[in-house]
């Protein structure tokens, strides 16, 4: 209610400069709490496995493109949604509604993300778990994401970590969703 008030008091001040601030102030606060592009968490414990980067292709869901996602169709108060739902899940008496509610609010956003992820990596494995797996619960989402994004990470590189072979496939997939993105704002503004 608060963010909904300020937005629209300063969205007519100097022709909407203050509302853009504004609006980019939310968006920046509402991105995840840790930097998905530097995984240090990940780094530090030396171990390098397939689950540390499974984990982390589900946490920069979680982080950066759901929030994107939410923020493009819904605008600031929709991101500001999402991310006050997803800190929910700290509170004892709405841990298990608000796993629900972001389980529900991720499942479109999964699924697209999953099939970025099949783009820009192996897309013929990855692509055949996304078919298999595609209409399944909310539940399934974290499970969804962690083998689409394993199965497209680029297995013949052996140069490199799975964390770093993550990092890259996410940065192949933030550059095609943004890229997406703008085409289809471009469309509609035409």
């Amino acid at each position: 209610f608060v963010g909904g008030f300020f937005l629209y008091l300063f969205s007519s001040w100097l022709f909407g400069l203050f509302g853009l601030v504004f609006n980019i102030i939310i968006f920046h606060q509402c991105l995840g709490p840790l930097n998905p592009f530097y995984p240090r968490h990940f780094k530090q414990t030396n171990n390098d496995s397939i689950d540390n980067a499974g984990q982390y292709l589900t946490d920069v869901n979680r982080q950066l493109f759901t929030p994107i996602f939410w923020y493009v169709l819904l605008g600031p108060l929709g991101v500001l949604s999402y991310r006050l739902v997803t800190l929910s899940v700290i509170d004892k008496t709405t841990k298990w509604q608000a796993i629900y509610l972001t389980d529900i609010l991720e499942w479109i956003p999964v699924r697209i993300i999953s099939f970025l992820y099949a783009v820009t990596g192996d897309f013929q494995h990855s692509f055949v778990l996304l078919k298999k797996r595609f209409i399944s619960t909310p539940e399934h989402n974290n499970m969804l994401l962690k083998d689409c994004g394993l199965s497209a990470i680029d297995s013949n590189r052996t140069d490199c970590s799975a964390i770093t072979k993550a990092e890259d496939l996410v940065d192949r997939t933030l550059i095609l969703y943004l890229v997406i993105i703008a085409i289809v704002c471009i469309l509609i503004w035409l």
